[in-house]
C-alpha cells in the first residue's frame, strides 16, 4: 500500500534534484533518495540487497552531500511527526454560514396588456430558431428571464408571457 504525504523541501534542493535528473520523474528521484538515505529499502527496483538511487545518479561527492542533506531533513521531519494511537473522530458539526441568494428585482408589468404585445416562450424561441437548437434556445430564454433581461407577466410555465418589446431588445444582445 502506498501512502501519500506532502514533504516540504528547500527550493535549492528541489532545484538541484530537477537539474541533475531531468529525465527521471521528481517523485521517483525523491523516493529513491529517501530510501537510500534511510537505509530502509528492503528491496529496490533492481532487487539488489544494497539500497539504490535513481537511474543516472552515481555516488559522487555531490550526491553524497545531497543524500546527507536529504537524510537530515527527513530525520528532522520525522522527529516532528507524532504518532496518533487511534483514529480521531470529529463529533462537532461543520457549520457553513448561509449565503444570501440574490433575487432579481421585479420588472414592472407594462400598462398596455393588449394580447398582441405578449409572446409565449415558444414564440420567442421561433425568433432565434435559426441560430439555436430547441433545448439551447429555450435555455437561453429561461436564463434571460431569470436575469431580468426579459420582462414577463410574473407567471410561470405555460402561463408566462414575455413582452414583445423586451424580447426584441434582448434579441439585439445575443
Amino acid at each position: 500500500m502506498i501512502k501519500k504525504f506532502s514533504v516540504s523541501l528547500p527550493s535549492e534542493i528541489a532545484d538541484e534534484i530537477s537539474q541533475r535528473y531531468p529525465d527521471v520523474p521528481f517523485s521517483k528521484v525523491v523516493a529513491k533518495l529517501l530510501r537510500a538515505g534511510l537505509d530502509s529499502d528492503s528491496f529496490s527496483l533492481s532487487h539488489s540487497a544494497v539500497p539504490t538511487v535513481p537511474t543516472g545518479i552515481t555516488n559522487t561527492p555531490d550526491t553524497t552531500e545531497l543524500t546527507a542533506m536529504i537524510r537530515s531533513i527527513v530525520r528532522d521531519e520525522l522527529a516532528q511527526v507524532s504518532q496518533v494511537s487511534q483514529s480521531v473522530v470529529i463529533t462537532e458539526p461543520v457549520v457553513i454560514p448561509n449565503q444570501p441568494i440574490p433575487v432579481p428585482e421585479a420588472q414592472p408589468i407594462p400598462a398596455n396588456n393588449e394580447p398582441e404585445e405578449w409572446l409565449t416562450n415558444g414564440e420567442v424561441y421561433l425568433m432565434i430558431a435559426d441560430k439555436y437548437s430547441r433545448s439551447t434556445g429555450t435555455g437561453k430564454i429561461s436564463r434571460a428571464v431569470t436575469r431580468g433581461k426579459l420582462v414577463t407577466n410574473g407567471k410561470i410555465r405555460q402561463d408566462m408571457r414575455i413582452t414583445k418589446s423586451s424580447a426584441l431588445a434582448w434579441l439585439q444582445t445575443i
